[in-house]
């Protein structure tokens, strides 16, 4: 049967009434929330919504990616994880799939996604923030026994639930997750991506920490990073834009982020165009920069007067190390003063 809403697809345990159709400006695949209904063998279903996810067949990257996350789930990492939003059915063998018999996931159903949350209400709750950088953390080092990165780390990727008056915090999509080093240039949102995956390294683990603090960074302060707000996208890279945000923030002498390899050319030039950026002036004669980015002490000592906490913002800045080499894994980040230190301070939230 085709996927339209009001449709019922049957699964291997449950069936699923398509009633609404989900997404935003950053999913593309044909994503519904579904009523939960008892299948062939009339299980009663655990909850009521799941979320269905398919794959335009005309579409060769979706279908790769869908059929792609149904392989990882099945990794025993992932599949026993606490920390990835449970696949809970499946609909159809993705040998021979057809518009009439369409391969279906039904994963469990989440209230929002981090990208719905306003930050304004909840840059105080230390319990959010730091549930999603358990989770992720917990997430990335799940991955990394399977030699795989996330890489699409982002807001809409990040799925909450509320539970007994606690948020239950979520990872989603493995479709753009890949083995380590494998990936093309450039994975990761450019917001979060990080620095040495700019400069032409391929994607590896700890690229998945840095966007943990990139994220939380950019949902507190959403122009802090990326090239949203890039004046002249025509005429400046968004490698250099975004890079010289990162520069600017995080390594104002230049010297911790490595540089692209000397064969490609390409990449040097904007490099040294984000490098140009960090001192280039608003307009002529005028002693205000373009680029109006402080550095992380500075921006972190205006967030702590605006309320956020001391304990959020250390943690941030454990996972946001420029090189590399020096940035931890996420086993080292969970084993880090900084997280236990956020933690302790959530535990106590509120009591």
């Amino acid at each position: 049967m085709a996927l339209r809403l009001g449709a019922t697809i049957r699964g291997n345990k449950y069936s699923f009434r398509l009633v609404e159709k989900l997404g935003d400006k950053t999913v593309f695949s044909p994503v519904f929330k579904a009523e939960v209904l008892p299948g062939v063998q009339s299980l009663l279903p655990k909850s009521r919504w799941a979320v269905v996810k398919s794959a335009d067949l005309e579409n060769q990257t979706q279908v790769d990616c869908l059929v792609k996350e149904y392989k990882y789930y099945k990794k025993p990492s992932i599949e026993s994880s606490r920390n990835f939003r449970n696949l809970c059915d499946i609909i159809n063998d993705p040998i021979g799939w057809t518009a009439q018999k369409p391969f279906c996931l039904a994963f469990e159903w989440m209230d929002m996604t981090l990208a719905e949350v306003p930050f304004e209400e909840h840059m105080k709750d230390l319990v959010l923030v730091a549930n999603i950088v358990k989770v992720c953390l917990e997430a990335f080092v799940e991955l990394e026994k399977e030699h795989l990165v996330y890489s699409d780390l982002k807001p809409a990727n990040v799925l909450i639930s509320s539970v007994g008056g606690l948020s239950k915090v979520k990872i989603g999509d493995l479709g753009l997750a890949g083995p380590e080093g494998g990936n093309p240039r450039w994975v990761q949102p450019e917001a979060f991506r990080a620095p040495e995956v700019w400069t032409g390294v391929s994607c590896f683990h700890k690229a998945d920490v840095w966007s943990i603090a990139a994220m939380i960074l950019q949902w507190f302060d959403p122009n802090i990073l990326g090239n949203a707000d890039n004046i002249d996208k025509t005429l400046i890279h968004p490698m250099a834009w975004c890079l010289a945000k990162i520069i600017l923030l995080f390594d104002p002498s230049c010297s911790s982020i490595p540089p692209p390899s000397n064969v490609d050319k390409t990449l040097q030039v904007y490099f040294k165009l984000a490098q140009n950026l960090t001192i280039t002036q608003a307009e002529e004669d005028s002693d205000e920069l373009l680029l109006q980015i402080p550095s992380f002490k500075v921006w972190a000592n205006l967030a702590m007067d605006a309320g956020i906490p001391k304990v959020v913002l250390d943690a941030i800045r454990i996972l946001a190390v420029p090189n590399p080499t020096n940035r931890p894994s996420a086993l080292q980040a969970l084993q880090s003063p900084e997280y236990k230190a956020l933690q302790k301070a959530a535990a106590a939230y509120g009591n």
